[in-house]
């Protein structure tokens, strides 16, 4: 029995990821037309029921992180089952796919199997007939999406509003976060839009290189730890 979706590859766009991040997350409805697959001729005329199932789906991150990312995203087969399924007729089943809601999805590829598996009568297994499930496997490939914010450590006033004190150099400490779905870096940099006499410098923790933060994680590679 075969489980046969009508389509084996799903691209996602940046813009779908993004849009969908504020709506619930990917979702996608897989229309599969399950039907017997033999090389019986003529010599078997009952039916055969079957059950459909997905497997554990399997992740590959582009770069690294994201073990759980799999875990993130939920699958479901509606009808899983069928009776009677004759050798000339197909049987619609749906897959229904729900991406993650909490955070963007990690990039990578997403590999869904989904499984058709025959269950013959009594009668069938005396005649001699073998059964064998066949696997179909829906990937989806997610892109890499690079972004980050800022954020002000133990801020006590609404706002992005630091305050400085004239005529002497103010330390204040910056978060940033990585907002995209990649790992990434980022090089800082501070618009010249300052009045006259005043100057700020932007340092990390890497003293070769104070601007560039190299190779930051995004929130989700070490799901399911949140932020």
């Amino acid at each position: 029995v075969d489980p046969n979706p009508e389509i084996e590859e799903i691209i996602l766009t940046e813009e779908e990821i993004l849009d969908a991040n504020g709506s619930g997350g990917i979702d996608r409805i897989i229309s599969l037309s399950v039907e017997v697959r033999h090389n019986l001729g003529s010599s078997i005329s009952s039916g055969v029921d079957a059950e459909i199932t997905v497997p554990t789906p399997t992740f590959v991150a582009t770069n690294t992180g994201g073990v759980n990312e799999a875990n993130r995203w939920l699958t479901s087969v509606t009808p899983s089952s069928v009776n009677d399924l004759q050798m000339d007729e197909s049987f619609q089943s749906w897959l229904a796919i729900d991406g993650p809601s909490d955070e963007l999805p990690m990039a990578g590829e997403l590999s869904i199997p989904v499984t058709a598996y025959p269950v013959l009568s009594q009668s069938q297994v005396n005649s001699g007939v073998k059964n064998s499930s066949v696997t179909r496997t829906i990937n989806i490939s997610i892109p890499s999406i690079h972004n980050g914010s800022f954020s002000i450590a133990n801020q006590h006033t609404s706002g992005n509003i630091i305050s400085a004190d004239v005529g002497n150099a103010t330390l204040h400490t910056l978060n940033f976060s990585n907002t995209g779905n990649d790992l990434s870096s980022y090089r800082l940099e501070v618009q010249d839009t300052l009045p006259d006499l005043w100057s700020v410098t932007l340092a990390t923790s890497n003293a070769a290189n104070p601007s560039i933060i190299a190779n930051l994680s995004p929130a989700m590679s070490d799901h399911p730890v949140l932020g």
